[in-house]
């Protein structure tokens, strides 16, 4: 492991000024916290030989110590393998590392990472430890999406997520849910798109997170979509419920009598998109 070669110091010097770009338009306290992440972040090469790097990946960001790992594209990597580090995905990794936040306690650690809770615990007199992984398939999704977002371009990365989050970005405000990402506060994510629409409780949305990490542990088995394309079908069921609630509310605000309800139903249905 060494430091990045000038090479790279270019590459991610531009990405870092695209970063910045489009995170200035934060709230002031959150912006200040970003860019002391920002600030923080160091990058490495790795060997496709190490021990520490994950093998399926070219670029990773790590919770444990907020650095960004890149592998050495001139060790031992395929012509394939080199053209795999694009802007994409070292920009993804960046906006992973400046939405991390860690908070380590005597007998547990944790690290939001974006909507991702990662938490590491022991029990006392113990070194065993347990790690549980909340959000996963939500965070990578809304990371890539704002990847593509901050670039203004589409991506081949994580296909499905960054597309439900677009359609719940669309209908909850894209500047809403940046807030909430950058926040790294999965609650704030849940209480607009409960706001948004019209929801009791946070019920429907915890289904779809549970479903799309079912999705995202599927595809990490699997990497033929045929075999997940059921689950994917049961998100857009859950997403539809939630819509539904949205245009039920909308009508029956708008109407005084059943009859008008029925009416005003169907005009928002008519004009459902």
């Amino acid at each position: 492991m060494r430091e990045v070669t000038e090479e790279y110091k270019e590459i991610i010097s531009r990405l870092q000024k695209v970063l910045l770009e489009n995170t200035s338009d934060l709230s002031d306290e959150l912006r200040s916290k970003i860019y002391s992440r920002f600030n923080n972040v160091r990058y490495f090469l790795v060997d496709c030989d190490d021990s520490m790097f994950l093998k399926k990946s070219v670029a990773y960001f790590s919770s444990l110590d907020g650095n960004i790992y890149i592998m050495n594209k001139k060790n031992k990597l395929s012509e394939k393998d080199v053209n795999l580090i694009t802007d994409a995905i070292l920009l993804h990794e960046m906006i992973h590392s400046v939405s991390c936040v860690r908070n380590i306690g005597k007998y547990e650690n944790h690290s939001l990472n974006g909507y991702h809770k990662i938490t590491s615990s022991h029990s006392v007199g113990s070194n065993a430890k347990i790690t549980f992984y909340e959000n996963k398939a939500l965070n990578e999704g809304a990371t890539e999406f704002y990847t593509q977002s901050f670039l203004k371009k589409e991506t081949v990365n994580y296909l499905f997520y960054p597309q439900m989050y677009r359609i719940l970005s669309n209908a909850c405000g894209y500047e809403k849910l940046k807030e909430a990402y950058f926040s790294s506060d999965i609650q704030k994510f849940k209480d607009v798109v409960r706001k948004s629409f019209y929801l009791k409780d946070d019920t429907l949305i915890d289904r779809l997170l549970r479903q799309m990490d079912i999705i995202y542990t599927a595809s990490e088995h699997n990497s033929s979509s045929v075999y997940y394309i059921p689950l994917i079908s049961n998100c857009f069921k859950t997403l539809t419920l939630m819509q539904m609630n949205k245009l039920k509310e909308i009508a029956k605000f708008n109407s005084k009598t059943d009859k008008e309800f029925e009416e005003n139903l169907k005009k928002e249905f008519n004009n459902f998109d």
